[in-house]
């Protein structure tokens, strides 16, 4: 169940977006918005590759400080991200779907993160872009869940807006 962003309507089309903002050629860019931006450290962008369930994956990987009161103050975190084209073709839009999962932080080995962002053609050099957040619990957290799922929920919302912003 992902809990939904407020849909945008970019100034692009699908495929320039993807160019400019997921193609193996933007992992650079994609590097950048990771240290500048949200200040993660050591940041690793793996090249698409052909998944026969996802279509094409890659894997982000970076550290990242946890801000929080007990525990690790930084943990190593993985990001999958599996695409799917629209139609097996990317000028009608394409599915960026990620799991995050971070390795160190308390109570990490309990719970993920997914995100979604839902790119399609729209009139024109347009498009439209949904995105959608996630936490899934592997293993119950008494009196934690709600609290986890809050910030996650909210650092993913403001991850994303500062992304539309980035590639903007």
């Amino acid at each position: 169940q992902f809990t939904p962003t407020n849909p945008e309507d970019l100034a692009c089309a699908t495929r320039a977006l993807w160019e400019l903002a997921y193609a193996d050629d933007a992992r650079e860019l994609t590097c950048r918005f990771h240290r500048e931006v949200l200040a993660h450290r050591n940041v690793i962008c793996g090249l698409w590759a052909p998944h026969a369930a996802h279509g094409r994956v890659r894997l982000i990987t970076y550290e990242v400080s946890t801000d929080a009161p007990v525990g690790p103050k930084e943990t190593r975190v993985l990001e999958f991200e599996a695409v799917r084209e629209r139609d097996d073709e990317l000028a009608r839009g394409f599915g960026v779907r990620s799991c995050i999962v971070a390795l160190d932080a308390s109570f990490s080995d309990r719970f993920h993160v997914e995100s979604c962002f839902e790119v399609a053609a729209a009139d024109g050099e347009r498009c439209g872009l949904a995105h959608g957040v996630g936490v899934y619990f592997t293993k119950h957290v008494p009196m934690l869940e709600g609290v986890i799922s809050g910030i996650a929920i909210g650092d993913s919302r403001r991850a994303s807006a500062k992304w539309l912003a980035f590639v903007a």
